[in-house]
């Protein structure tokens, strides 16, 4: 769901997670009152990105309240205000991200992708360089089990298409280029345990 009141802004947002072709359905919302009775009706929304400002209320606040409600639901907020507090208040509301509207298109996309892979992403100090998603550190697991990508998408419920965008975060992040390298510099690290044998 995006929940923002600027129908330009809300559209080419729209329409850059649609190029990423990792979310099935996208719905609108341009008060927190509309995303409210949207998120009543629809219980199954994996990622809410919320403009700061809206009409009838503040967009941190409205997520404070999606993580009461839907608990398992990520959260995002985006702004274009330029306050270097906002990013350290996502992360301590424990979002997945905070989107500078300044973002060019091209960056955009990038970390859209990232977010909808599980990943989180903050414009200055938030973001971790070795960082991985729950859903990474899994496909890394299964990977160091000797599990196949088609393997571990059935076994997530995902694509094998996705479990390959996975795979190729994983590898930026650690710096590697191959599976195994990509398992042992995780163990070394101490981002996944070791498989015993």
């Amino acid at each position: 769901m995006i929940v923002d009141d600027h129908p330009l802004y809300r559209n080419g947002f729209q329409d850059a997670i649609t190029r990423t072709a990792l979310i099935e359905e996208i719905r609108t919302a341009n008060t927190c009152a509309d995303a409210q009775r949207q998120l009543a009706s629809h219980t199954d929304f994996d990622l809410v990105i919320c403009d700061w400002r809206l009409p009838d209320g503040d967009g941190l606040e409205f997520l404070r309240t999606v993580a009461q409600t839907h608990p398992t639901t990520a959260r995002v907020l985006m702004s274009g205000t330029d306050d270097p507090r906002l990013p350290e208040r996502c992360i301590e509301e424990g979002l997945m991200g905070f989107l500078p509207k300044s973002l060019d298109a091209s960056e955009l996309a990038s970390v859209l992708t990232r977010l909808l892979l599980g990943e989180t992403w903050f414009p200055a100090r938030g973001a971790t360089p070795h960082m991985l998603s729950v859903r990474q550190t899994q496909i890394l697991e299964g990977i160091a089990e000797g599990k196949t990508n088609k393997h571990l998408a059935r076994e997530l419920g995902i694509t094998e298409r996705t479990v390959k965008h996975h795979l190729s975060a994983i590898f930026e992040r650690l710096g590697t280029s191959r599976r195994a390298e990509a398992v042992s510099c995780a163990v070394e690290q101490g981002l996944i345990r070791p498989i015993r044998r």
